[in-house]
């Protein structure tokens, strides 16, 4: 087994690598300039706005990312979010946290999408949703697209608050 300085097994610290990543993702694309260009995703857990211009540059990065989790996501009607935190060799690389921040980025990009209604979720093992992942998407059309639902401009209106 080859340790690294860390202490941690390699294999182990490259799944550390892509949970960073995604932190890393996160926090580049969030939107804290202005919300005039905004795009605003409920995932899981969390709502975020996103900068639609940082989110376009990321598009291979967030493609490659969901490229490395487990193609039961892109088959049928998905699979589980609580099966999200391992990749395509089942190894755990992430936290549930984690996880959600991909999805919202994902859904930000038109490459994930949930397979039912939130309000259908109550239904599923521990009330969690399933996924659809299709990283071949033309992901950046989509972003050029994407429209804020309107019941999303009240949170940015809360937002835009908090920002100036």
């Amino acid at each position: 087994m080859d340790i690294l300085r860390n202490g941690y097994p390699k294999e182990r610290k490259d799944k550390i690598m892509l949970a960073n990543r995604v932190g890393a993702l996160m926090q580049y694309c969030l939107s804290s300039e202005s919300l005039d260009d905004a795009i605003v995703v409920q995932s899981v857990v969390v709502t975020t706005t996103f900068h639609r211009g940082k989110l376009i540059e990321s598009i291979p990065e967030i493609k490659d990312i969901l490229d490395q989790m487990d193609s039961t996501f892109s088959r049928g009607g998905g699979w589980s979010f609580m099966n999200l935190v391992f990749d395509k060799n089942g190894v755990n690389w992430a936290e549930q946290r984690t996880a959600d921040f991909l999805v919202a980025l994902g859904l930000a990009t038109g490459m994930v999408k949930f397979a039912t209604p939130r309000n259908t979720w109550t239904f599923f093992p521990g009330s969690m949703p399933y996924l659809v992942i299709d990283s071949g998407v033309d992901a950046e059309q989509f972003v050029k697209d994407f429209v804020v639902a309107p019941e999303m401009w009240e949170f940015i209106g809360e937002a835009r608050k908090i920002v100036t």
